[in-house]
């Protein structure tokens, strides 16, 4: 996965376009700090041209366990992303606790998920307290697979 942080990945991309196993790679971009639709616009025609094997991701990269700060999240950006790129994969940088915003972003398209996980919040690290534990992921994807079955067929 490419992070960023500006709109700007084309030292990662051109490096990738001289390396024909990474061109050959699918590539999930995920759109952190990015700010103006011109920036992902550039961002995404470097992209292409390195590898069409392209998923948008959105993704907040204030770890948000708040309620108050989920006005970051932004989940209309994947409508935008899908009226703009039809047909490319979406995806959601998840670091929001519990399932409810994952939920979410199913509905407005996104069919590729990062979140963390955990085997315990009660091992030590950084992530521990905002990752999943295994029921819960087991949980998440089973009501994505409900989500996806409610929206049906375009």
């Amino acid at each position: 996965m490419l992070v960023t942080t500006s709109g700007e990945p084309s030292f990662v991309l051109r490096a990738m376009g001289r390396d024909s196993a990474l061109a050959q790679a699918s590539l999930r971009f995920s759109l952190g700090r990015t700010t103006t639709v011109a920036e992902v616009e550039a961002a995404v025609a470097v992209c292409l041209a390195a590898n069409p094997a392209l998923c948008l991701m959105q993704c907040n990269t204030n770890y948000t366990g708040s309620i108050e700060n989920f006005r970051y999240v932004n989940l209309r950006v994947l409508e935008t992303f899908a009226r703009r790129w039809p047909g490319m994969p979406l995806g959601f940088s998840d670091h929001t606790l519990g399932t409810t915003i994952s939920l979410a972003a199913v509905a407005c398209g996104a069919n590729i998920f990062e979140k963390h996980f955990t085997a315990s919040r009660s091992l030590p690290g950084p992530d521990q307290q905002g990752s999943m534990e295994p029921k819960e992921l087991e949980a998440l994807v089973k009501d994505i697979r409900a989500v996806e079955r409610a929206l049906g067929a375009t």
